[in-house]
């Protein structure tokens, strides 16, 4: 089943780490595993890998605020279902190391989602939501996103990280919402 899989984050060395950059990492770790290339794209300002059962990886080489763009761009001359788009992001709606898939949606709050749903025009896509806790109430949120997890709080983020790595090719290659029975089960 033709899939994309598009992984959130900021561009560049400063926001590696951070945490409003999990769906990037997460996908280049996927990437990695499977021994695929993200190849850098200037038409589509982004890096697109392609595995063998037709399911593309895409990270927008935007900061996050524009990441539909480069989606767009992508899907443009695509024959893609909407049900066969992941996106996976932070989401400070979950605790730490929680991971959830939702079929479509609002936004959240979060820019790059209000990116995509711009670009798009439609909310249709499916979300592979990373827990990342809230900030405390005195921390600023943007300050908080834009900032390394504790160590704590990575190694349970790490674990998430292993739980999507583990459960992409499920997750692209069955009902959404078979996915949804099994992952969100999950702690």
């Amino acid at each position: 089943m033709k899939s994309l899989v598009i992984g959130l984050g900021n561009k560049g060395p400063n926001y590696k780490n951070h945490r409003h950059n999990v769906g990037s990492e997460i996908v280049s770790k996927i990437c990695e595993i499977k021994d695929i290339k993200l190849i850098e794209s200037a038409k589509f300002k982004a890096r697109i890998g392609l595995d063998s059962n037709e399911v593309y990886f895409l990270v927008p080489n935007t900061y996050m605020n524009l990441s539909g763009q480069p989606v767009a761009l992508f899907l443009k001359n695509k024959n893609f279902d909407f049900a066969n788009v992941f996106v996976i992001h932070d989401d400070l709606d979950l605790s730490v190391g929680n991971v959830r898939l939702k079929k479509g949606g609002g936004t959240g709050g979060h820019n790059g989602l209000r990116s995509l749903i711009k670009f798009l025009s439609t909310d249709t896509f499916n979300r592979i939501r990373i827990g990342i806790g809230r900030p405390k109430v005195s921390e600023d949120v943007s300050n908080y996103v834009l900032s390394s997890p504790s160590r704590s709080e990575k190694l349970l983020i790490d674990k998430t990280i292993e739980t999507v790595v583990e459960s992409i090719d499920m997750i692209t290659s069955q009902d959404v919402q078979l996915s949804m029975n099994l992952l969100n089960k999950r702690k």
